[in-house]
């Protein structure tokens, strides 16, 4: 190990980078609690701005299942292809239902805390081996500059859940790289964790089995650690065991037809994007990055001296091998059978990508604290005035305080709703009990959700909602959603009432509006570019 390394000192007292073995007793300062709470005050702020978007289409299942007044009624309705998942995110949204309702606001809380608990747990795996203050700032702002993360922290889905359960796993196998004795608790927390990923998500059980498999190869690669690796994988084949109940629910949903048919079929432009995903969510911390290495490479920051990479970052490459070879599986699954290729079900595996960011920033940043620059150092030919490190260690807080205004930005802005939702809601609220017709994907469950308790009618593709009860079976109610039926709903509507609303989501596509036109007896009035009133002509008005 470099003894300057360790010797070196930042202002505040603490070691500009210290070895995982030197780190568990490390007392944490207010401040780092100060900037987590801050990031849950952030949070709160996003989910309280974002209450005025409606639920849209996913969201919707969720309401309508933990909405259910009958805790058994919710899972036996669980056993159909609209929500299909492992009950366990369902079974908690219930319980939390119970306490503080299903508003849009109540709905998407637990995600928002998930989000904050996946932080909490990568500033926890995070401090350990890095300077505390930059641990804290990148376990904060790595995640909520993830576009996918961001977008989970207010979506009433397990994807927060899930997000939380790998952080938790990862954080756990990266603590078989350590030195000392593991604490008598962390094999089974190590089980819990890999319990909760095969029990919130299917693939999340195929991230589990990931993980397992990275840990055995670790251990064959590096036979120091091979005991604490093996130990990990069992532990987290243990948890496995998890997925005995959620069984009987998918095989209902597998006769039902597959609880992944409706995803198109990746192609190559697909994979590359997915492969991408992580650092292309992060491009201005890595530019950040790149300043930083010009700035310290003036400081011998690339100067190894012979030092072997420590542990952890050996355990942080395998895993990012593992993780963009897991990409390629996905993808060639999803090519030849049932198609798990979706940005939601693999953004997890971008943690990799803020655990190497946060790595290579320690790197960096610990030389530029060095109270001395190393002779070595001294003989090359850096930038002038970064030289001494004052101007550097200005650079580095400087472009830290920008990130850190970015990552706040867009985690105070709300998602906006799409215009059609808004547009279609509204015109549901001033015409309650209209019936709607829509050939929107989106919204066949969204209407059905806001419409339930005013005792409307929807119909959408061919599913219907007849004062639609609270508990109602989503897949009774809704039927198939995929079967095309939007002609066959408005003619019903031209049969059974006197006026309907008509949303249409792409409005390039006019093939019912001209039906609806050579229909005598009807007239149109336009409320929005995408929802018309049809009404039936009174007896004896003009055309």
């Amino acid at each position: 190990m470099d003894e300057s390394r360790v010797a070196g000192k930042n202002r505040g007292g603490e070691a500009s980078s210290v070895e995982a073995s030197g780190s568990r007793s490390r007392p944490v300062h207010p401040g780092e609690w100060l900037i987590l709470l801050a990031a849950a005050a952030a949070l709160l702020v996003r989910c309280v701005r974002d209450r005025a978007r409606p639920l849209w289409c996913d969201e919707a299942y969720t309401a309508f299942a933990v909405s259910d007044p009958s805790f058994a009624h919710m899972l036996e309705g669980l056993r159909d292809e609209i929500s299909a998942m492992p009950p366990l995110s369902f079974v908690l949204g219930w319980g939390i239902a119970r306490v503080i309702g299903v508003s849009e606001l109540a709905l998407r809380l637990p995600s928002a805390l998930f989000i904050w608990v996946g932080i909490v747990f990568l500033w926890l795996s995070l401090r350990r081996s890095l300077n505390r203050w930059l641990a804290t700032w990148c376990a904060v702002c790595l995640p909520l500059a993830s576009a996918t993360v961001l977008f989970n922290t207010t979506e009433a889905r397990c994807y927060a859940f899930y997000f939380a359960a790998y952080v938790a796993a990862v954080g756990l196998y990266l603590r078989c790289a350590e030195e000392g004795a593991m604490a008598r608790r962390e094999p089974w927390l190590v089980t819990l964790a890999h319990g909760c990923l095969v029990a919130v998500h299917y693939v999340g059980g195929l991230l589990s089995a990931l993980l397992v498999a990275v840990a055995l190869t670790a251990g064959f690669l590096w036979p120091a650690h091979q005991h604490r690796y093996r130990r990990y994988a069992l532990q987290g084949m243990l948890g496995w065991l998890a997925v005995i109940p959620s069984l009987p629910f998918y095989l209902a949903q597998r006769r039902l037809g597959g609880e992944f048919n409706w995803i198109p079929k990746p192609g190559l432009a697909n994979l590359s994007a997915e492969l991408a995903s992580g650092i292309g969510s992060f491009p201005v911390f890595v530019m950040a990055l790149l300043v930083w290495a010009l700035v310290a490479e003036g400081r011998g920051a690339f100067d190894t001296g012979g030092r072997r990479t420590p542990a952890r970052m050996r355990a942080i490459a395998l895993l990012a091998v593992a993780s963009q070879l897991f990409y390629v599986a996905a993808w060639i699954e999803s090519r030849l059978a049932s198609n798990i290729f979706l940005d939601r079900y693999l953004f997890p595996l971008s943690l990799v990508w803020m655990l190497a960011i946060a790595f290579v920033a320690d790197s960096l940043v610990a030389h530029l604290w060095q109270p001395e620059p190393s002779p070595e150092s001294e003989r090359r030919k850096g930038i002038a005035f970064l030289e001494d490190g004052l101007w550097g260690r200005r650079l580095v807080l400087a472009t830290a305080a920008v990130l850190t205004m970015f990552v706040a930005m867009k985690t105070l802005r709300p998602r906006p709703p799409a215009a059609f939702e808004v547009e279609a809601l509204q015109a549901i609220r001033e015409l309650p009990g209209i019936p709607v017709v829509t050939n929107s994907v989106l919204l066949h469950s969204e209407l059905g959700w806001y419409r339930r308790s005013a005792g409307g009618v929807v119909m959408l593709r061919d599913s219907h909602f007849h004062r639609l009860p609270i508990g109602v079976r989503i897949g009774e109610a809704l039927g198939r959603h995929y079967l095309p039926g939007t002609m066959k709903s408005v003619a019903e509507c031209l049969e059974a009432f006197d006026s309907f609303l008509y949303v249409n989501d792409r409005p390039e596509r006019t093939e019912v509006e001209d039906f609806l036109r050579a229909q005598p007896g009807w007239r149109s009035k336009t409320l929005g570019p995408h929802t018309k009133l049809w009404e039936r002509r009174p007896e004896g008005a003009a055309e």
